[in-house]
């Protein structure tokens, strides 16, 4: 009988993960904290690009805007990003059960990591 439950909470958990890993494309409003440590919103834009690749489009409050290319793996969603002003950043984001994607994210040469959530809409 616990073999059959181990197995059966095995089998529960592998099929978790695929759940967990599916990104929705669609509109998703932004929360997040910037560089200067002040909060933002806006409006990110998620679709395929192609075989497992994913571009994101950012319109901030106030008018900037950044556009990224990202892969997802093991419920991770990597993104590199290229901001209005030429700079660039890199952010992870987890892939919550209910859609929404926790993230973090660094524009180099800082060290400082800042935070980031897109909800679906």
């Amino acid at each position: 009988m616990k073999r059959y439950l181990l197995l059966s909470a095995l089998f529960i958990l592998g099929m978790a993960t695929p759940l967990r890993a599916q990104v929705l494309e669609g509109t998703y409003a932004v929360e997040g904290v910037n560089s200067e440590g002040t909060p933002y919103t806006g409006t990110a834009i998620l679709d395929k690009y192609g075989q497992g690749v994913y571009i994101l489009k950012w319109t901030f409050t106030g008018g900037r805007n950044a556009e990224g290319y990202g892969i997802i793996q093991h419920g991770v969603l990597a993104v590199v990003i290229k901001n209005s002003e030429g700079g660039i950043s890199l952010a992870t984001y987890i892939v919550e059960p209910t859609g929404v994607l926790i993230g973090l994210w660094l524009s180099p040469p800082s060290t400082a990591v800042f935070t980031e959530a897109l909800t679906p809409r």
